[in-house]
């Protein structure tokens, strides 16, 4: 697996670590793409905002899944 630079790491965190950008874009998403990326900003030390990005997914009425514990 390729090293992420630091600085990629934490501009990924940045932007998809902010409460606004979950509620716009998770319901183009799979179940699985809601997964990596919450599992990638859980990586990053960005806990809260990749249970943010499961609970708006949750909220979404086609998804039936359990999502909480982070399994992709």
């Amino acid at each position: 697996m390729a090293h992420i630079p630091d600085d990629v790491a934490e501009r990924f965190a940045e932007v998809f670590g902010v409460s606004d950008c979950a509620p716009e874009v998770v319901s183009a998403l799979q179940c699985s793409e809601v997964e990596a990326l919450a599992g990638m900003l859980a990586a990053l030390g960005a806990t809260g905002a990749a249970e943010n990005w499961r609970a708006e997914h949750l909220a979404e009425e086609d998804c039936t899944d359990d999502h909480q514990g982070g399994g992709a």
